[in-house]
């Protein structure tokens, strides 16, 4: 599973302009760090059915997971014995670069191959890569607040040291 992040930032200032390909990649690869170990986490929640609009589960599978599921997995609706969310919250492989972010998670075999997934039953990759209004907000915070900071280390060590 890939979840990817692009911007669009370009900078006309002389002194940034060589900079601003790695104070971007710093950002991304704080953003997909931060998705990942902080905002992830709420996609197997019970509040993440509202939250991110997952699609209806049908009778019978709401029935399987009362009668099988394990723990969180008898009422959440991406976990089911914890598998899925073992795998996609372990050991990302996150790579940031002057444009966006890629974070490559490991998944089960039924998250990725359609011969595997539970018929009637949703798109689990695009459940888990959903971004809510409040994640969008926070995201877009952290962003600003990232861009601030690398931007002003930046200048910060552009300038010419007094020599004495």
């Amino acid at each position: 599973m890939v979840i990817q992040l692009k911007s669009v930032i370009l900078s006309k200032l002389p002194r940034l302009r060589k900079d601003m390909t790695r104070i971007r990649r710093m950002v991304f690869q704080d953003i997909g760090e931060y998705w990942h170990r902080e905002l992830l986490p709420d996609h197997f929640k019970s509040s993440a059915r509202t939250e991110f609009q997952h699609l209806p589960r049908d009778k019978e599978w709401l029935e399987s997971k009362r009668l099988f599921g394990r723990g969180q997995g008898k009422r959440d609706d991406l976990v089911f014995s914890g598998k899925s969310r073992r795998f996609l919250t372990h050991a990302p492989r996150i790579k940031a670069t002057g444009t966006g972010v890629t974070i490559r998670m490991d998944s089960p075999v039924y998250f990725r191959n359609p011969r595997h997934k539970t018929p009637g039953h949703p798109d689990k990759p695009d459940e888990v890569t959903r971004v809510s209004r409040r994640h969008r907000s926070l995201m877009s915070r952290r962003l600003e607040k990232k861009i601030r900071l690398f931007v002003v280390r930046t200048l910060r060590a552009a300038r010419p040291q007094k020599v004495g």
